[in-house]
């Protein structure tokens, strides 16, 4: 074989190269079987992982749909630059403002809230603002200092 491989010294370089990369593809193949059996995620940990998704995937429909009703209501961007929503027995109610200049109240705009029917979002308009010095305030704080979140 090595007098071969001096005669055709690429070919054989290639089924050297070949046999290491099997070699390790089957290597990082067990291994990777290994982990993942020693990792599995248990029936309750995959059932709290999809109420999560179902969670989120509700808020974020929720917001869509919101977003989508103060749009159409006319919505100025520059009063609306934030929105903050939460779920109440009746359904989500997403407010749509921004923090002050001082950053210590929040300056709602507009409210859109859930109907009976769940894709219809009803507005309300705030003119003067209304402004809340609690829990929106907290929130607003944290995704001003936290935009990717």
């Amino acid at each position: 074989m090595l007098s071969a491989c001096r005669n055709v010294q690429s070919y054989c370089f290639n089924e050297l190269s070949r046999g290491v990369l099997l070699v390790a593809i089957v290597t990082f193949l067990f291994a990777d079987a290994t982990a993942n059996a020693a990792t599995k995620p248990s029936a309750q940990e995959l059932a709290a992982i999809t109420e999560r998704g179902r969670a989120l995937a509700e808020y974020d429909s929720a917001v869509g749909l919101a977003t989508s009703a103060v749009v159409s209501a006319g919505a100025k961007a520059e009063s609306a630059a934030r929105y903050i929503a939460h779920k109440t027995l009746a359904g989500w109610v997403v407010d749509f403002g921004r923090l002050n200049a001082t950053g210590d109240k929040f300056l709602a705009a507009y409210e859109a809230t859930q109907t009976s029917v769940p894709s219809r979002f009803e507005v309300r308009t705030f003119n003067p603002v209304r402004e809340d010095n609690g829990w929106l305030v907290g929130l607003g704080q944290d995704l001003d200092n936290n935009p990717h979140t």
